[in-house]
């Protein structure tokens, strides 16, 4: 065999590799909605929990999924909100996610919308328990929301009050009785 042809065979050989490496990433990194879950659980919280989803919410290009995980055996609860963004057909690739022990949460989420703008929300999620605070006031450039939560039921809210990521306030009003 002619040296030309084994440096080809090489080169070929190089290349179907590294081909084989772009698709085994490509496929690994997008996920149908179907698949979401099961990366969580498998990828992020990893063994040893009970997981369970409890809500989910899309947002322009953005799929949020709240979930609450114990680690077993224990009595440390923690509630999370997982970040997916939309690559198109029906598929996704993970962003972040944030968890906690406290019952609510706020973050901020940027996102696209079909133009391409960017866009900032205010995300209010978690669950309010019995004999919590049920009415708040959300606060965001001389804007303001009153929202309402039902206790006991897991939510996720959002709020696009400006195009400015910073300075949002969710205050909890204290109901007279």
């Amino acid at each position: 065999m002619k040296k030309s042809h084994v440096i080809t065979l090489v080169v070929i050989s190089i290349g179907l590799i590294i081909y084989g490496i772009c698709v085994m990433y490509i496929n690994n990194s997008q996920l149908t909605k179907d698949e979401l879950i099961g990366y969580l659980d498998k990828k992020i919280i990893k063994n040893g929990y009970d997981f369970s989803l409890k809500a989910e919410k899309d947002i322009d290009n953005k799929h949020l999924l709240l979930f609450t995980f114990t680690k077993k055996g224990t009595n440390s609860n923690f509630v999370a909100i997982s970040f997916f963004h939309s690559i198109g057909n029906g598929k996704f690739k993970y962003d972040n996610y944030i968890a906690s022990t406290e019952h609510t949460h706020i973050a901020t989420l940027s996102t696209q919308n079909k133009n391409k703008n960017d866009l900032y929300y205010t995300i209010f999620y978690g669950i309010i328990n019995q004999g919590d605070t049920q009415k708040y006031r959300i606060i965001s450039n001389g804007k303001e929301v009153i929202e309402s939560i039902k206790p006991g039921e897991y939510f996720i809210r959002y709020y696009h009050l400006k195009s400015d990521k910073y300075g949002t306030k969710i205050l909890p009003i204290k109901e007279i009785k």
